[in-house]
């Protein structure tokens, strides 16, 4: 008798657990998209803002950023689309650049843990990966 008495018990408390769980993962799914959401508006902001600032310096300039994870990154002259997951389920932030004289090469880059390399020289700015 007390052997079932303790199974009860045990059973009882799985199932308020999973009643418990059950009510916890859609606000845990809700947060880890919003995470994912601001990570892609963070990067999509700092590659701007890095071709922002080499628009309107002088001279020839190079700038490296390390990207992390799967990733599609769409540069031209006037926006900057950073895309986390392309394959699966895309999150995308677009960002504008700044009006200059400086162009900005178009470039799609589709990116696995890549490095981004900028290169600004005679008043265009190139775009390559390794």
């Amino acid at each position: 008798m007390k052997g079932q008495s303790e199974l009860t018990k045990a059973y009882i408390f799985l199932a308020v657990l999973l009643v418990f769980i059950s009510f916890a993962i859609n606000p845990l799914y809700g947060m880890i998209n919003a995470g994912v959401k601001n990570n892609a508006r963070l990067q999509a902001r700092e590659i701007a803002g890095i071709i922002n600032v080499m628009k309107a310096s002088p001279g020839n300039i190079d700038y490296r950023i390390d990207v992390s994870g799967s990733c599609k990154i769409e540069i031209n002259d006037r926006f900057v689309t950073y895309t986390i997951n392309p394959d699966k389920t895309p999150v995308s932030s677009t960002v504008s650049l700044i009006e200059g004289e400086t162009q900005v090469e178009n470039k799609d880059v589709a990116c696995n843990s890549c490095t981004l390399t900028l290169r600004k020289i005679d008043n265009k700015i190139t775009v390559t990966t390794q």
